[in-house]
């Protein structure tokens, strides 16, 4: 077999009045040199041929990184890296894709050899913060959060040797099938709130598309009963979209009435014959399914951790503060739904939606065999709603009222501005806490205090099972 040496060439960038672009090539040893470098009054030149070039490093290997952290195989990344380029220009095909992946050490599952005890520290990590945890969700997390590739089988092995009955439990739970119909992304959405963990004055309230399964907003605040509150949370997600759904669906509840309201306004300014409709459907009990699907696994998957965290500072003293806790929440919330948006579904023969990455199919829709039914809607209909339905100077929108929220910035400012996480903080609020204690106060700032420092016992309540 022929030897084969490298041959490394200079990278030039190729600029109007500059040298051409060198390629890096291989040689055969004993072979005649390569007939597609010629040389030039400028130094050598490669010979064009019939394909068109690659994009260049500095674009392509952001992209690159992007799709192969989804777990993709290299033809589907690169399919999906060239709707980033244009392809009148570029083009990639799956062999330069491979070269141009192990020169930048993106090594595949098999290359990277994981073993059982190779991926314990991070597996460990994973179950402090969500003990709950299967192995496609420790698969996707590793993947995304500490860019390392482990098979299925390994992650498998490992949750059978360290907790046996908790692998057999989630092997043997069951769920009730539920029918929903939706045409396509963007037919309708779904908007709901969850209250579990009210008695300590956090709620939490999420929007999702249920066709593709992505989730446009879950946020996290001291009330979910506020139409208002709820409005400027679909706003802003329709103003990231640029448009809004068909129409969209909820409890009967009145905090989603002013939603309904918009919604049916907007679609009556854009489309006149839809005069006299309501762009907004209300659904009893399980009707609105799609949400209540996620909260199921938002209480399995996310919460447990949080709620003992929370429980264990206030059984030692230690009381919830929405300063603190609602902002490091909210982030917590954001990570898990940045993962579960852009994790593919598992496969189910009983549904024909789509279980592709949720992301993906929302941004090509085209390419799973769905449309589009986003109404598109400009910024100034957005602004007018937003005037009508949202004004900013309502009260909702503020976390804690404004002296408190200057005296504890304060605070937080000589601490350094720590930022918290799992393991710091309650240390953040206990010392922001004591801070706000040592300040001179008058009446109405100590009442302000004393009222955040205790724990909401008239919204206190037991939950139903």
């Amino acid at each position: 077999m022929a030897r084969l040496s490298a041959s490394l060439y200079l990278l030039l960038s190729p600029d109007s009045s500059g040298p051409h672009t060198v390629l890096t090539g291989l040689s055969v040893l004993g072979s005649p040199p390569c007939q597609n470098i010629i040389c030039g009054s400028e130094g050598p030149i490669r010979q064009s041929n019939q394909h068109l070039p690659c994009p260049p490093d500095v674009s392509l290997r952001p992209v690159v990184e992007f799709y192969w952290y989804l777990g993709m195989p290299d033809g589907k990344i690169a399919a999906h890296a060239m709707d980033h380029f244009d392809k009148t220009k570029y083009s990639l095909s799956v062999y330069t894709l491979r070269r141009r992946r192990d020169a930048w050490g993106l090594k595949s599952t098999f290359k990277q050899g994981h073993t059982v005890q190779s991926i314990h520290q991070y597996v460990t990590a994973i179950k402090k913060q969500f003990p709950d945890s299967g192995a496609d969700t420790i698969r996707h997390m590793l993947m995304q959060n500490d860019k390392i590739r482990v098979s299925r089988t390994v992650i498998s092995e490992y949750l059978r040797l360290t907790e046996p009955d908790a692998v057999a439990a989630r092997r043997y739970r069951k769920f009730k099938r539920h029918k929903f119909v939706a045409a396509g992304v963007n037919d309708v959405w779904c908007i709901d709130q969850h209250e579990k963990l009210k008695r300590h004055g956090i709620n939490w309230h999420v929007g999702l598309d249920p066709f593709p399964g992505v989730t446009h907003w879950c946020r996290v605040w001291w009330t979910v009963k506020n139409p208002v509150l709820i409005a400027k949370f679909y706003m802003d997600a329709a103003r990231q979209m640029k448009g809004t759904p068909l129409i969209t669906q909820s409890d009967p509840g009145t905090e989603n009435f002013v939603v309904a309201y918009m919604q049916t306004a907007i679609r009556h300014k854009l489309d006149a014959t839809l005069a006299g409709t309501i762009q907004h459907r209300f659904f009893r009990k399980h009707g609105n399914i799609k949400p209540e699907i996620f909260w199921s696994l938002f209480r399995r998957l996310f919460i447990p951790r949080f709620e003992k965290l929370i429980d264990d500072g206030v059984e030692k003293g230690w009381l919830t503060f929405r300063y603190v806790f609602i902002p490091y929440l909210q982030c917590e919330t954001d990570a898990w739904v940045h993962l579960r948006n852009w994790t593919k579904r598992r496969a189910d023969r009983k549904k024909i939606l789509p279980n592709k990455i949720p992301m993906l199919v929302i941004q090509k829709p085209h390419l799973y065999g769905t449309a589009d039914y986003k109404i598109p809607v400009p910024d100034d209909t957005f602004d007018e709603m937003e005037a009508i339905y949202t004004p900013r100077d309502d009260p909702v929108f503020k976390l804690v009222p404004d002296e408190f929220a200057i005296r504890a910035h304060a605070v937080w400012t000589t601490m350094g501005c720590p930022e918290p996480d799992f393991d710091n903080v309650w240390d953040i609020y206990r010392t922001i806490l004591s801070g706000l204690r040592v300040m001179p106060a008058d009446e109405d700032f100590t009442r302000m205090l004393h009222e955040t420092s205790e724990v909401q016992s008239q919204d206190v309540y037991v939950d139903t099972p």
